[in-house]
């Protein structure tokens, strides 16, 4: 005989139903202190709890284990006590706390064995709590994520290295076999073998663009900045994107005005952020469309801007136009050919160089990208 399950009818709540829960813990004071103490000793996340002043007021058993420190040993302590730089990030969020309540930051916790401790901090902004204002600090150990990250940076360096000769190699026998006058090729091989060479392009450049992603997030990429001329870059970049942007029907109008300040740049690094953003410029623009650069000298930094007339940018896009791997969803753009590395590694390098860069557009009506390098 089956039995089926009885209904909710008439049924009395178990102790670890919500309701029950909820009525005893309204109905017992003490019990909701209890309950609710345990749960944060026996939290996952290490907590701390802090007055405006900054001074940690409780601790919960996670938090000392990251810290090393005991209960009665971080009770009193001002919290920069345990930051590994000593700064505390919290003045400089006050007005998003104050907006939102809550904000983050990553940085390292000095424990008191010996050594620091990555992680990710979430503050939350509580008001009026038994008389007073405080701020919880809630801490995620990023130790793990990271010796991934570094596995997983390795793994892709290596990767993309080895991947490096054959496609080098691939190119060098295609560019043999095109110049070589002995070899005779009917139009439907000399088709196949062109549309092979754009593929392998295509590969050559995804990865020379994951080696420079493993660099940048590898501590290998090595930045050697020295005195430029940016006109001379932008007028050599501007030749090796012309004969793309003539068979487009494109214009590409670069006239300084004024004299242009040399500044600090890592030559080759410099010819990479123009050659993206130009090429960016000519690939997501209109037939008939034109690309201008222009400069602005803005304090003590040099700001260069690439507008193109193309197709734009949303706004919901743009927020996410600097990520890894990136793509936009729209037909315009994956109807061209990318890896969505180019602009995340075009930041790292200007910020590298003590720059930033930012991107304005609408769609429909084309974009501008300005990234700022100090000047010589």
């Amino acid at each position: 005989m089956t039995r089926t399950a009885p209904s909710g009818k008439g049924r009395k709540n178990t102790p670890t139903e919500p309701e029950a829960v909820n009525r005893r813990l309204d109905r017992e004071p003490s019990n909701g202190r209890e309950f609710f103490r345990t749960l944060f000793r026996k939290s996952a996340h290490g907590i701390c709890v802090t007055g405006l002043d900054r001074k940690i007021v409780i601790a919960n058993r996670e938090a000392e284990r990251l810290t090393g420190y005991g209960e009665s040993e971080l009770t009193g302590r001002p919290i920069t006590d345990i930051y590994a730089e000593k700064k505390d990030p919290v003045p400089e969020l006050l007005d998003l706390l104050g907006r939102e309540g809550t904000a983050s930051a990553s940085l390292r916790l000095r424990k008191n064995t010996r050594g620091d401790l990555p992680v990710r901090i979430r503050y939350l902004l509580v008001r009026g709590l038994i008389g007073g204002d405080f701020i919880v600090e809630t801490y995620s150990d990023l130790s793990e994520r990271l010796r991934f990250d570094r596995l997983r940076n390795e793994f892709v360096f290596v990767a993309a290295h080895e991947l490096r000769n054959p496609v080098t190699a691939i190119r060098l026998l295609l560019d043999i076999i095109f110049d070589d006058r002995r070899v005779s090729l009917d139009p439907l091989l000399r088709d196949y073998l062109l549309k092979l060479q754009e593929a392998n392009d295509r590969l050559t450049q995804l990865v020379d663009d994951l080696l420079e992603v493993s660099r940048t997030e590898s501590d290998r990429l090595k930045i050697h900045a020295t005195e430029q001329d940016i006109e001379e870059h932008v007028r050599r970049v501007m030749g090796d994107m012309r004969p793309t942007a003539v068979s487009k029907g494109l214009s590409i109008r670069y006239s300084p005005e004024g004299p242009v300040p040399k500044i600090m740049a890592d030559p080759m690094k410099l010819d990479e952020i123009l050659s993206n953003l130009i090429s960016n410029a000519v690939k997501y623009n209109i037939t008939g469309g034109k690309v201008t650069i222009t400069h602005k000298i803005r304090g003590k930094t040099l700001h260069t801007s690439i507008s193109d007339s193309g197709i734009g940018i949303s706004a919901e896009d743009q927020r996410r136009l600097f990520e890894k791997f990136w793509r936009s969803d729209d037909l315009a753009v994956r109807a061209q050919a990318g890896t969505g590395l180019g602009l995340f590694i075009v930041r790292e390098l200007v910020r590298r160089m003590g720059g930033d860069i930012t991107a304005k557009s609408r769609r429909g009506e084309g974009s501008t990208f300005t990234f700022s390098l100090p000047i010589a």
